[in-house]
């Protein structure tokens, strides 16, 4: 005999039949929970308006940007050490024109020079130096005094300090002949100063308290000397190599 199927329990097991092919064809056909989280996750990018703030991210360009200016600060520091390095140049460019300054110094009238020179004639011979390379001192005197050769003093106007020339100097303004130290004596005198009469030729040396006088016998007569005080370089060609060591500005 057949047994009876209750109508409620029919009901119920049709629904969750077709309750449970429902939920089968939604998990195969709608993946709709993970579309939303991701839904979700994109209204966090939303709130990733803090992703757009990461904008400042790229705001953060500014940042870059700052450090563009922080490598333009670095060029300015370079700007600055080159400006100061130019500074420095400059201030060496002052101190290099300072020394030229002292070097251009030119010997003028009533300047103390100290030069060292060396003296010669035309066939070679030294007839006066300051030997220098003894280690002797220079000569001092005050240019344009008339207290050297004219030839000398001229020669040493306009000269630099450290700077060496040679000069010819001619007769005249080397030793000139002066009429005035050429002096005729007495020939008693000259016996009662040396004793004799010196010949013709001969050197003669006068003493006049701290004055030392030389003259060279020129003539002798049965009455008279005559002796020439004149410089022994008198008419003779003289070339001066003259080295300023220093000038002193009056």
């Amino acid at each position: 005999m057949a047994k009876k199927i209750n109508p409620m329990l029919a009901i119920v097991g049709g629904l969750l039949a077709v309750l449970l092919l429902f939920a089968i064809i939604s998990i195969v056909f709608y993946p709709g929970p993970d579309v939303v989280i991701d839904d979700h996750h994109g209204a966090e990018d939303g709130h990733g308006a803090e992703v757009d703030h990461g904008a400042e991210v790229d705001h953060g360009a500014e940042v870059d940007h700052s450090a563009d200016d922080n490598h333009g600060a670095e060029e300015g520091d370079a700007a600055d050490t080159n400006n100061s390095d130019t500074a420095a140049g400059d201030n060496t460019s002052s101190a290099d024109d300072n020394a030229a300054a002292d070097d251009s110094v030119t010997a003028a009238a009533g300047d103390t020079v100290f030069a060292h020179y060396v003296g010669k004639f035309e066939n070679g011979t030294v007839f006066a130096s300051t030997n220098r390379e003894t280690g002797a001192q220079p000569m001092e005197f005050i240019l344009g005094k008339g207290v050297i050769v004219k030839g000398f003093d001229d020669a040493v106007l306009g000269m630099k300090k450290g700077e060496t020339k040679t000069v010819t100097v001619q007769p005249k303004d080397g030793f000139p002949s002066n009429p005035d130290k050429i002096v005729t004596f007495n020939k008693t005198q000259i016996t009662s100063a040396f004793g004799s009469v010196p010949d013709v030729g001969n050197e003669v040396t006068f003493t006049n308290g701290n004055q030392v006088s030389k003259g060279i016998v020129q003539e002798v007569t049965s009455n008279t000397v005559v002796i020439d005080f004149n410089d022994v370089n008198v008419g003779k060609v003289l070339i001066y190599e003259i080295t300023v060591t220093d000038i002193s500005r009056n």
